[in-house]
This record gives structure tokens, sequence and C-alpha cells, in this order.
């Protein structure tokens, strides 16, 4: 049985940053993958990772917002 060799490489943050910042600039993920010597797959785990982070970020600050809101509301009730 012949199994596949599999990287654990390891990449910079900022490697990380240049490669998704040529994506939202445009560049199809494809070309990018191939300029950076990367798999595209690599590429969209990056992607679906940012942009899980930011919704938790932006779910966090309109919590945030929410809940000031209701705590203002709840003050001016009183």
């Amino acid at each position: 049985m012949v199994k596949k060799a599999t990287s654990n490489r390891k990449y910079t943050p900022e490697f990380k940053a240049d490669v998704l910042r040529l994506v939202s600039n445009g560049e199809s993920i494809l070309a990018v993958a191939k300029k950076m010597g990367i798999s595209a797959s690599i590429i969209h785990a990056w992607r679906a990772a940012e942009k899980k982070t930011k919704g938790v970020k932006n779910q966090h600050s309109l919590w945030k917002k929410k809940s000031n809101r209701s705590v203002g509301n709840f003050a001016k009730r009183s």
C-alpha cells in the first residue's frame, strides 16, 4: 500500500495575509495558488476561517450594541 505524502507545512501569518489580500483584490484563487506555490484548497480553508472569525467579531459587536441599547432603554423606563 502506498501512502499519500502529507505536508504539515506551516505558513506565517504574513504569508497568509498576502495570499488573502491577493484574492480579495480580485485575483482568482487558482492563479494565486499557482503564483504562491500552494494548493487552492488551502486558500479556500483560510478564506473560510477568515470569514468565520470576522463573523464572530461582527456578531459580538452587534450583540454589544443591542445589549447597550437594552440597558439604556431599561434605565429610561425606571
